[in-house]
């Protein structure tokens, strides 16, 4: 099996890492300034707009597409953590949203579906090798942009910026809203992921 069919990004986020993700997590300085970004960033999206969330996770962002009346598709690779926001969302379906267990290598959409891609905290966990597939798998999905969070961390700091990605150039333009230590020898929320580094 090559590394580009599996790696443990895939399989590591199930169980209590899917029920305890976003406990863990809304503690960090990051966590805010990511849901400021993206309410800001969707309040510019036209209504009715197609998005698709992937990898979704717990769902953070969903109720800011709903509340903009986007039509979204949530998709993810862990059922668990699929199933945490059909407990947060019960009536999902009635609000525009899919929930689908769903793999970014290969895309249960048809080509030009989605205005939008949303995809965050996510390139940072996959192997290189990957990466250029799923760009594919966007772009052929995606007839608007494509929004990517990438976290890049040497030494001791990390920067989180945003790509937005256009179709016809793919030309990226960066925007880092927020660097910051994490410390010598702290380890990240990532760290349990191989091909973090």
């Amino acid at each position: 099996m090559s590394e580009s069919d599996e790696y443990k990004g895939k399989s590591a986020y199930h169980g209590s890492v899917a029920r305890d993700y976003e406990r863990d997590r809304t503690a960090e300085p990051i966590w805010a300034v990511e849901q400021e970004f993206v309410a800001r960033w969707v309040s510019g999206i036209p209504h009715g707009s197609v998005l698709l969330d992937l990898p979704t996770g717990t769902g953070r962002f969903l109720p800011m597409f709903i509340a903009r009346g986007l039509q979204v598709h949530a998709r993810d690779i862990s059922r668990d953590m699929l199933n945490v926001i059909r407990e947060k969302i019960p009536d999902y379906r009635a609000q525009g949203l899919t929930i689908e267990e769903g793999d970014a290598q290969k895309i249960n959409l048809e080509n030009d579906s989605v205005d939008y891609v949303v995809s965050w905290r996510f390139f940072h966990l996959i192997p290189r090798s990957v990466i250029p597939g799923v760009l594919a798998e966007f772009k052929r999905v995606c007839r608007r942009d494509i929004i990517i969070q990438v976290f890049s961390v040497r030494t001791s700091v990390a920067d989180a910026s945003v790509f937005t990605v256009g179709l016809r150039k793919l030309k990226g333009l960066i925007r880092p809203f927020l660097p910051w230590n994490w410390g010598k020898h702290m380890r990240t929320p990532w760290s349990h992921i191989d091909s973090y580094t």
